[in-house]
């Protein structure tokens, strides 16, 4: 019994090791995926906030919120929103929220895309998930390739054999001649 308990321990003991990684915590893929469905309703609603604008800011029920989308010429489900038996008590809350109003109407629409993204969870935790899939993919388009340079193996004059510099032998600074580069 001892030597099974013993095993029991160690095998605990390698699944924790393999959870609790020490240094910087990798972006989950649901991240990624939450930021472009928050970007997929913001394009939806800004295209829609003209005819929804008004009588959202009415709503004081969720039946309310049901009517404005509806009277709006959306359907459940449609452009990929969740139905609104589910979203509308989220959109609801958001509007509720003490400044939502005094905000542009183009921080409104983000902030409830933002916050409709993930379907499970509170708002404000969406929009934290949003948040960091948005600065997830800004990192990613900041970083580009600054300069290249075509590398070409050579064997020059000079005895160098290997991969050029700069279109020239990195030893003896001999140019590879365009004759050699075509075909």
């Amino acid at each position: 019994m001892a030597a099974k308990k013993g095993r029991v321990r160690k095998v605990q003991l390698a699944a924790l090791d393999k959870n609790s990684r020490s240094g910087r915590k990798r972006a989950t893929q649901g991240e990624d995926i939450l930021f472009q469905q928050a970007e997929n309703h913001r394009q939806s609603l800004t295209w829609w906030w003209p005819k929804l604008r008004n009588a959202l800011r009415k709503a004081t029920t969720v039946d309310d919120v049901v009517l404005a989308w509806r009277d709006a010429g959306r359907h459940d489900g449609e452009h990929g929103f969740v139905p609104l038996t589910v979203l509308a008590p989220r959109i609801l809350s958001v509007l509720q929220e003490p400044r939502f109003w005094d905000k542009k109407e183009v921080t409104q629409i983000r902030h409830l895309a933002d916050s409709v993204a993930a379907s499970t969870g509170s708002a404000r935790r969406s929009r934290d998930l949003v948040g960091r899939g948005r600065a997830l993919a800004e990192r990613r388009s900041a970083t580009h390739i600054k300069t290249a340079e075509p590398v070409w193996a050579i064997e020059c004059s000079c005895g160098y054999r290997g991969h050029s510099k700069q279109m020239a032998c990195p030893k003896c600074g001999a140019e590879i001649p365009l004759t050699l580069l075509t075909p």
